[in-house]
């Protein structure tokens, strides 16, 4: 049981370090994105993004990109074309300035290609290791309780 701590503590280690890489290309994918002229991406964005990366590595949908919403909101000048805002689920401010739904479309690809970075594969197949010692540790912790609990000769007797 002991091995198969320091395996999931090495797995661990190597999962942290395997976020990084994550982070970095998400980076890069959004560099096009902030050049766009007219556009100003908020500090929201790019944690929305890496969360919707680690969900998506552990099998799960955060930030599912039909969640992206582009509102125009009232403005001073009477032209409701002068702004245009994106938002995630009317939680979180994305971005601003024009041509939201042209970035709208590149950020629901992005979430969606996502799954199909080999950086996502990386963190996607180390955190399925980690679940699977973990669940043997659990299982051989719950064979250790028994044991105690019960005499005998099977599997789960100290004898």
């Amino acid at each position: 049981m002991w091995a198969w701590f320091d395996r999931w503590n090495q797995d661990r280690e190597a999962y942290d370090r395997a976020i990084l890489p994550l982070r970095d290309r998400i980076s890069r994918e959004m560099a096009p994105l902030a050049e766009a002229p007219g556009v100003a991406l908020t500090h929201n964005l790019h944690p929305v993004l890496l969360t919707r990366g680690l969900s998506v590595t552990r099998g799960g949908s955060i930030y599912d990109p039909e969640m992206l919403r582009v509102v125009h909101p009232p403005s001073d000048s009477g032209d409701p074309k002068d702004r245009e805002e994106l938002w995630l689920a009317y939680s979180n401010l994305l971005a601003e300035g024009q041509g939201m739904g042209k970035l709208r479309q590149n950020v629901a690809a992005l979430m969606r290609d996502m799954a199909e970075w080999e950086e996502a594969k990386e963190l996607a197949r180390l955190y399925r290791q980690m679940a699977d010692l973990k669940a043997k540790i659990e299982e051989e912790a719950e064979v250790l309780s028994l044991r105690r609990a019960f005499t005998g000769r099977c599997r789960l007797c100290p004898v």
